[in-house]
C-alpha cells in the first residue's frame, strides 16, 4: 500500500498524473528544486508498486537512436519504462531530436520526463503541440522565502481562510499561465505540510526543512488535526471526482477557494 498523506516522505504532488494517455512530461523553470520534487513524485507514481524500469539520460549520455528505440519499444516491459531526460537540452543535437520526436514520445507506451531550467520556444511549442503535460516552476527557492512566490502565497492565503486574498491570487496565477492542476498540487502540498507540522514535535520528525516546518506550524494554529485531514480529503475528492464526473476542475477550484473560510 502506498504512503498516506500523513506519512513523511510520501509524494507531495498527488495530482501530477492527469491523463493516462499523457506519456511526455516537461518540468522547467528557475525553481529547479520544485521541478525536481515534482518529477520525483511523478516518477514514483508512474513506476508504481512494480518498480518498473527507470533510466536517466543526460546531455553527455544522450543517443538519438537509443531514444527512438525506447519510444517505439513494446513488449513485456511496455508502460513500465520511465526515461528521465535530465538537462539534455544543453546538447544541441538532443534539442533538435526532441523537437523532431516530441509527438513520438507523447504517443509512446513508455513515459518520458524532461527536466530543464530553460527550454527554447521551439521545444515548448513542439511539446505542447504533441500534447505533453507541461509544468513551469518559477520564483525563489523555498528555503529563501518561497512564501513570496504567488502560487505559495495563494496556498497560504487559503490555509489562513483568507478567501479574498486567495481569490485575487488565483486570478493572478491563471493570468500568468498557471494550470489548475499545478495550483491544486501546490495547495495539497501546503495543507499536507501544515498537517505534518501539527502532528509532529519537530521539523526532523515531520520530515520537513526547518523553515518550511516553522511556517507550516504557524499556519496550523486554530486547526485541529481532524480539520486539516478533512481539508486534505476534500482536495483528493475534488481532483478525482471532478475528473471522473465533469472534468471542470477550474469551477471546482473556484468553489473550493470561495468556501475556504477557516472557521
Amino acid at each position: 500500500m502506498g504512503a498516506s498523506p500523513l506519512t513523511p516522505g510520501a509524494p507531495l504532488y498527488p495530482f501530477l498524473i492527469l491523463d493516462p494517455s499523457d506519456m511526455l512530461y516537461i518540468f522547467y523553470g528557475t525553481n529547479t528544486e520544485v521541478s525536481r520534487e515534482r518529477a520525483r513524485a511523478l516518477i514514483e507514481r508512474l513506476r508504481g508498486d512494480s518498480r518498473g524500469f527507470f533510466e536517466r539520460i543526460t546531455a553527455d549520455t544522450f543517443e538519438p537512436d537509443a531514444l527512438s528505440a525506447r519510444a517505439n519499444e513494446s513488449g513485456l516491459f511496455s508502460g513500465d519504462i520511465v526515461t528521465m531526460l535530465d538537462g539534455v537540452c544543453e546538447n544541441k543535437e538532443a534539442e533538435a531530436v526532441l523537437i523532431q520526436k516530441a509527438k513520438d514520445l507523447a504517443l509512446s507506451p513508455n513515459a518520458f520526463i524532461l527536466i530543464e531550467e530553460k527550454v527554447s520556444k521551439k521545444i515548448a511549442d513542439a511539446c505542447e503541440k504533441a500534447g505533453a503535460s507541461i509544468t513551469v516552476s518559477g520564483g525563489e527557492k523555498k528555503e529563501k522565502g518561497w512564501t513570496e512566490t504567488p502560487i505559495f502565497s495563494f496556498a497560504d492565503a487559503y490555509a489562513r481562510g483568507d478567501r479574498k486574498n486567495a481569490w485575487t491570487l488565483l486570478i493572478t496565477l491563471r493570468e500568468n499561465g498557471a494550470r489548475d492542476e499545478e495550483i491544486i498540487g501546490t495547495l495539497f502540498w501546503r495543507m499536507k505540510t501544515i498537517l505534518l507540522a501539527k502532528i509532529s514535535a519537530s521539523a526532523d520528525e515531520a520530515g520537513l526543512k526547518p523553515f518550511v516546518y516553522g511556517v507550516a506550524r504557524k499556519l496550523s494554529e486554530g486547526y485541529t488535526k481532524e480539520e486539516l485531514q478533512k481539508k486534505l480529503d476534500d482536495l483528493i475528492v475534488l481532483r478525482h471526482e471532478t475528473w471522473r464526473i465533469s472534468g471542470d476542475l477550474g469551477v471546482a477550484l473556484e468553489c473550493l477557494v470561495l468556501s475556504g473560510k477557516k472557521k
